[in-house]
C-alpha cells in the first residue's frame, strides 16, 4: 500500500496509510474464486483547532 498522490506532498501519507490498514476487505472474486485486484481510495483530511474529532 502506498499513497499515490497527496497535497501538500506527503504531509498526510502516513496518517492515510495507518487509517487504511485498519480497514477490512473481502477479496475480489470471479466465478466465486478470489482474484488479484487493485483499488484506490480518496481520503480527505480536515484540520480543526477545536481539539476533538470531527464527525
Amino acid at each position: 500500500m502506498e499513497a499515490a498522490y497527496s497535497t501538500p506532498n506527503k504531509i498526510f501519507s502516513e496518517a492515510a496509510e495507518q487509517a487504511i490498514k485498519q480497514w477490512r476487505y473481502e477479496p475480489a472474486k470471479v466465478d466465486g474464486k478470489p482474484v488479484r485486484a487493485r483499488c484506490s481510495q480518496t481520503l480527505r483530511f480536515v484540520l480543526s483547532d477545536r481539539g476533538g474529532p470531527l464527525f
